[in-house]
């Protein structure tokens, strides 16, 4: 059955790419602002509330490590990668079954189980390989 991991990974390439390429685009976007968050002092810091420095993840925000946790990996990059994990999982059985393959990929000598872990699969690694 790795052919029908194959397939998969070949029918959402192009999605997967993109996404992945929109997500670096976006990484890049940001940390190109990072120069300028470097002259925040210790008092402007200290001006922000505590709760909101823990909840934002701004109690680093000084090294370019803190600035990614604090800007991206703290606040929208979770939902784009939700959004990302839907449309490949809509992608994987909905345009199936609108272009009219599903009916021959379920014709085949195979579970109907056994398919939706195969194409689980690949959702699971694509998102991992977004990570």
């Amino acid at each position: 059955m790795p052919s029908l991991i194959g397939k998969t990974l070949r029918d959402q390439r192009r999605l997967a790419i993109g996404w992945l390429v929109g997500l670096a685009c976006y990484a890049a976007l940001y940390l190109s602002f990072y120069g300028r968050f470097e002259e925040l002092t210790e008092a402007k810091m200290e001006a922000i509330p505590e709760g909101i420095r823990t909840a934002f993840g701004f109690a680093d925000f000084q090294t370019g490590v803190g600035f990614l946790e604090a800007v991206i990996y703290g606040s929208i990059a979770p939902i784009l990668l939700i959004v990302f994990a839907i449309t490949l999982g809509n992608r994987g059985i909905a345009v199936a079954e609108e272009e009219g393959v599903l009916d021959l990929y379920l014709a085949n000598p195979i579970s109907r189980v056994r398919f939706l872990l195969f194409r689980y699969a690949v959702l699971l690694g694509t998102v991992l390989a977004a990570v």
